[in-house]
């Protein structure tokens, strides 16, 4: 389950670039594309364990899961 390695990685990352800013964070949103291999589901389960115990501990977290769009240089349209 990378999952919860993903939603490890963004709380310290987020702990990290926020050390100097007093306050809280109250949602992070992340962008999922279907063809990442991350489980909306899963990241959202897994966000509950990373966050506990931070100052993220009470913030939601976002997901927005991305479509896949080609495009077709031959006729110039994207397709999903």
């Amino acid at each position: 389950m990378h999952e919860l390695s993903i939603a490890t990685q963004i709380v310290e990352t987020l702990e990290t670039e926020l050390s100097s800013t007093p306050g809280r964070i109250d949602s992070v949103q992340v962008d999922v594309g279907v063809l990442s291999g991350v489980v909306p589901d899963a990241l959202a389960f897994a966000w509950d364990a990373a966050r506990s115990g931070t100052r993220l501990a009470e913030a939601s977290l976002r997901i927005r899961e991305i479509d896949v769009v080609v495009h077709c240089p031959a006729c110039g349209t994207d397709h999903e």
